[in-house]
């Protein structure tokens, strides 16, 4: 398992990194309590950052979700909490890496922090 790592600090420990196409598409949807608060990471399938290519949805999603959206260079370029069944999202900015998990997770991370993924 991953972690993710903000200011020194273990934010998720067992971060689940999603990289096919299948498990970027699906992410945390259908999950449970247990698996939404370990988290995923959604890594983009392209060596750069996109916009359109890192939204979310939350169809069939049942518990609303804390997301950071993360560019190469690892620095949060924006945070939102989504509810469950809501449309899809669209960051402000290009990402290459979208952090999920339990709405409150990410709550001391803001845009222009920067995070690190420990694999």
């Amino acid at each position: 398992m991953s972690k993710l790592i903000h200011k020194g600090n273990i934010i998720l420990p067992n971060v689940q990194v999603m990289r096919s196409i299948w498990r970027i598409s699906v992410g945390l949807m259908f999950a449970g309590k247990d698996a939404i608060e370990r988290g995923a990471c959604l890594v983009m399938p392209t060596k750069q950052d996109v916009r359109y290519g890192s939204s979310v949805t939350m169809f069939f999603c049942f518990y609303p979700y804390h997301i950071l959206f993360v560019n190469s260079k690892m620095e949060v370029v924006d945070r939102i909490v989504l509810r469950p069944w809501r449309g899809t999202y669209t960051p402000k900015a290009q990402a290459r890496y979208v952090f999920e998990s339990t709405a409150g997770k990410f709550n001391d991370i803001k845009i222009g922090d920067s995070v690190e993924l420990i694999e």
